[in-house]
């Protein structure tokens, strides 16, 4: 798969010493135009500079904010979405990059790349590959195996807020994974996809300090699946 600044190259030309990009904006023009969209923070024409000349990766808010601004079609998005996320998985796992590479319509790894990610510390990354996968799945046959794949990609997307997120945004931040998560548990009498649901609320609960919530939250759900297997 080719590099991101490679992939980049596409939306710019050269004239003369200046650098285009397609919406007639300058480098310099266009870095601006980022910064407002990211209220200001995390871009100049340096950091701007760097990506497009691979001496640096965009970060995921600063490549959304680049299709923002350039009006890219969705399937452009996701394109360098996936080729952003292939370079930093390839940094974690050398072994999984190729996997990723190839997932294409093909959803039966997504669950195991994600989960891999947060088991080896990279929560930030692994709700990144989250919701990449996520518009991937959605994109599909939603038939149960997708649908539980989602599910469990879900859940593993909460897990990870509840290690980055501060107690103030830790319910706000899960509430749509858990939600998700859930509901598919439910609708499939998914066991293990309920149970661990529940547990990422009562964990978050926990994180957001409401001690005896957790507790009652957790002792009354996890009842609740030992009665109803």
């Amino acid at each position: 798969m080719k590099q991101l600044h490679h992939l980049l190259q596409r939306y710019y030309r050269k004239s003369g010493n200046k650098i285009i990009f397609s919406n007639e904006n300058t480098l310099n023009q266009l870095a601006l135009a980022m910064m407002e969209d990211l209220g200001f923070e995390g871009m100049d024409s340096s950091i701007l500079s760097r990506v497009i000349n691979g001496k640096r990766l965009f970060t995921q808010r600063q490549l959304n904010s680049f299709c923002n601004v350039l009006n890219l079609p969705i399937i452009d998005k996701l394109e360098l979405e996936q080729c952003l996320l292939s370079e930093k998985i390839h940094k974690f796992d050398s072994n999984l990059s190729p996997t990723f590479s190839k997932s294409g319509k093909d959803t039966s790894n997504y669950f195991l790349i994600v989960k891999l990610l947060r088991n080896r510390g990279f929560p930030s990354e692994t709700i990144e590959m989250a919701n990449f996968f996520q518009k991937k799945i959605l994109s599909t046959d939603l038939n149960q195996k997708n649908l539980t794949i989602l599910g469990n990609i879900n859940n593993e997307k909460s897990r990870a807020f509840g290690e980055i997120s501060s107690p103030e945004r830790v319910m706000s931040d899960m509430f749509k994974s858990n939600k998700i998560g859930k509901f598919i548990g439910e609708k499939y009498n998914n066991r293990a996809m309920k149970s661990m649901t529940y547990m990422n609320i009562g964990g978050g609960l926990y994180v957001a300090k409401q001690y005896n919530s957790s507790i009652d939250f957790l002792e009354h759900h996890f009842r609740f699946v030992a009665q109803n297997p």
